[in-house]
């Protein structure tokens, strides 16, 4: 009797713990042509334009509440530029004070 106790609280604990197991922590990556550099630890791009894929191809994922700021984003600006950006999760937010291009001269996708 004392062995099908112990399995049951046993039981009922591990449930407890995985209900109240953490939240996925508010990130943002970078890959390939990105300035200025942005991500885990910097998330305000100041008064300055974020370029993605500028003349190159470059990427940057905002997710899980993650809430970078900045002056403008412009995603494939020149001929040459592929940029992306994905914005997912509850909370996630890309904020800028004065514009957001997608795809100017080059491919942009948002």
């Amino acid at each position: 009797m004392r062995i099908h106790s112990r399995r049951r609280v046993a039981t009922i604990t591990l449930a407890i713990a995985g209900a109240f197991a953490p939240a996925a922590m508010a990130q943002i990556t970078t890959s390939g042509d990105v300035a200025p550099p942005v991500g885990p630890g910097n998330t305000d791009f100041g008064a300055v334009i974020l370029f993605v894929g500028n003349t190159a191809t470059g990427s940057v994922s905002v997710v899980n509440g993650a809430t970078p700021t900045g002056d403008s984003v412009f995603l494939g600006e020149t001929v040459t530029g592929n940029g992306t950006m994905t914005v997912n999760g509850i909370g996630s937010q890309v904020t800028v004070n004065n514009g957001f291009r997608v795809g100017r001269n080059g491919t942009g996708l948002l």
